[in-house]
């Protein structure tokens, strides 16, 4: 932004009090990263499982200390995609419930939409 402002107002130096910048070239080359010779402990990987199959991997797992390290590891849990709470609060209704008014689930909705965005 500070570049912009110079380049618009025919600036090629801004002095001020502390400091002084300058619009120059930039001879040196970026710093370029070899992923493969990055260490495993940098790698990231994200899965996506049901809840079932959580439930018998973490049953599978005997070491106590691995097992910590899986279940906190979690970053989400719950509905997904178009499987939003509301809809899943509406397939668990009987059919009198969804038969009521939508006026009367909206403040529901509402105080589960607020509990989901702060996840």
């Amino acid at each position: 932004m500070l570049a912009f402002y110079m380049l618009s107002h025919g600036l090629r130096r801004l002095e001020g009090e502390l400091n002084t910048f300058r619009l120059q070239k930039n001879g040196q080359a970026g710093l370029e990263i070899d992923a493969s010779a990055l260490p495993q402990s940098y790698y990231l990987r994200t899965l996506t499982l049901t809840e079932p199959d959580w439930e018998q991997i973490l049953n599978a797992v005997n070491c106590p200390l691995l097992r910590k390290i899986l279940e906190a590891s979690v970053v989400t849990s719950g509905p997904t995609g178009s499987e939003s709470a509301s809809s899943c609060r509406q397939a668990a209704r009987s059919p009198a419930q969804r038969s009521r008014s939508a006026s009367t689930f909206d403040s529901i909705d509402a105080v589960f939409a607020t509990m989901l965005g702060s996840r």
